[in-house]
């Protein structure tokens, strides 16, 4: 999953897209921190955390990347949270209207 956003994370940042970067970074880093705290033991499961750290650097790496070549333009990570909790919100009136169908 790490690895596919990521993946929107690399086309977000060849549009100039700090916002999304910055979504797929907090994104990315909230799957690593569950991953983390979760009691997993195993070999497999081991290689998935390490995917999910690996794939963390590097999304922190364009973040810091585009922040180096055009500034920091992009919200505050407060402004970030609001906008996920609005879409969040959308989503739940959207559904809720489906229903009512």
């Amino acid at each position: 999953f790490t690895g596919e956003v990521g993946r929107v994370a690399v086309e977000a940042a060849t549009r100039r897209d700090v916002k999304m970067v910055k979504k797929c970074l907090r994104v990315t880093f909230a799957c690593h921190r569950l991953l983390a705290t979760l009691p997993l033991s195993g070999k497999n499961n081991m290689k998935k955390i390490g995917a999910a750290k690996t794939n963390l650097r590097k999304i922190e790496t364009i973040e810091y990347d585009l922040a180096v070549r055009f500034g920091r333009k992009g919200p505050s990570i407060a402004a970030l949270d609001d906008d996920i909790k609005d879409s969040g919100e959308k989503r739940s009136r959207n559904n809720d209207d489906d229903e009512d169908e």
